[in-house]
């Protein structure tokens, strides 16, 4: 029979994974990658657990599978998967692309430099179409001054 979370004929269908899913993964990782999980107590345990399940608790409980999967099949190390990498592959998986800090910065300079003298009614519309990002970079650093 196949688990809820695998990958079949109707993957339209999203459901967020179960604690139950949660553990069978991390449990996949700790069979197939001990040397991760060594020195870990029940307490450790315990907490990976934890952060995994609110991790992923709003994601789409195939792609979590899917982007492990492929991790699984491409990885060159003994050691298991980050939960960034997971995300990561998650995105590339689901066609999202995410903005790299230096690019993130890279494109919050432009904007600063080609202000010059212009309005806040001329800047507005331009700022609207800043990636997210980038909007984020600027409200950090109006937190920092």
């Amino acid at each position: 029979m196949k688990k809820p979370w695998e990958l079949g004929d109707d993957d339209s269908v999203f459901h967020e994974p179960s604690k139950e899913e949660i553990r069978e993964l991390l449990v996949l990782l700790r069979e197939l990658y001990p040397q991760s999980f060594v020195h870990h107590t029940a307490e450790g345990t315990q907490l990976i657990f934890q952060v995994w399940c609110e991790t992923f608790k709003n994601e789409n409980a195939k792609l979590v599978h899917a982007a492990i999967m492929k991790l699984i099949q491409n990885n060159k190390t003994n050691f298991a998967p980050t939960i960034g990498e997971i995300r990561e592959t998650m995105y590339d998986l689901a066609g999202i692309r995410i903005m790299t800090a230096e690019e993130v910065w890279t494109t919050a300079r432009q904007f600063w430099c080609n202000l010059g003298t212009r309005s806040a009614m001329e800047i507005e519309p331009r700022y609207k179409k800043l990636p997210e990002e980038v909007k984020r970079a600027f409200s950090i650093a109006d937190r920092i001054q």
